[in-house]
């Protein structure tokens, strides 16, 4: 039993993580969100690329997906993310995503930019550290106050197009919305 919840574990990115290391590894990622999920008290369950490229998403057992580090998918693995979205699931990814192709080698542009809002440089991570500045909730919506969080990367590679910017790292967007058909992309 899960509640609604899944991961993506996509093989090729978790080899190309490691290969890579602009930024972290794949079951560093995994860990991180799994721990918050269960500190949540909420169940989730893994799912992988067939099992996406088969419609999984589309039966109504997930409400929310989870790309951890991914930075490879394959072209129906983003057909069926957009259809998720579109019908009312909501994205959830880090860094990085679909920014390489199935080889490894980087896109001309990010094959999900079009769900969350945004613009990257698929050929070079630009890695910045620093404060997390939240200023929006998860509805655009500004915040009463600022909540800051030292020490958080951002990748400078990416810029928010028709997304709303919820938080920065310096005036790097780390945190995105986007709403996309009955759905949305963070």
């Amino acid at each position: 039993l899960h509640d609604g919840i899944a991961i993506l574990h996509e093989r090729r990115a978790s080899t190309l993580s490691g290969v890579l290391k602009e930024f972290s590894n794949v079951g560093a990622a995994e860990t991180a969100i799994q721990t918050v999920i269960e500190d949540l008290g909420l169940q989730y369950r893994y799912t992988w690329t067939k099992e996406v490229e088969s419609g999984v998403l589309r039966t109504g057992e997930f409400k929310i997906l989870f790309l951890p580090y991914v930075q490879t998918l394959s072209a129906k693995e983003a057909e069926e993310i957009r259809l998720f979205v579109r019908d009312g699931g909501t994205l959830v990814a880090d860094l990085r995503v679909a920014t390489r192709d199935w080889n490894g080698h980087p896109l001309p542009k990010g094959m999900l930019d079009d769900l969350f809002g945004t613009t990257q440089d698929c050929a070079a991570a630009k890695p910045v550290k620093g404060v997390l500045e939240w200023t929006r909730d998860l509805d655009g919506e500004p915040l009463p106050a600022v909540a800051s969080v030292p020490g958080i990367r951002a990748d400078a590679a990416v810029a928010a197009v028709s997304a709303k910017v919820l938080a920065t790292v310096g005036r790097t967007p780390a945190v995105l919305l986007n709403t996309v058909g009955k759905g949305r992309a963070i």
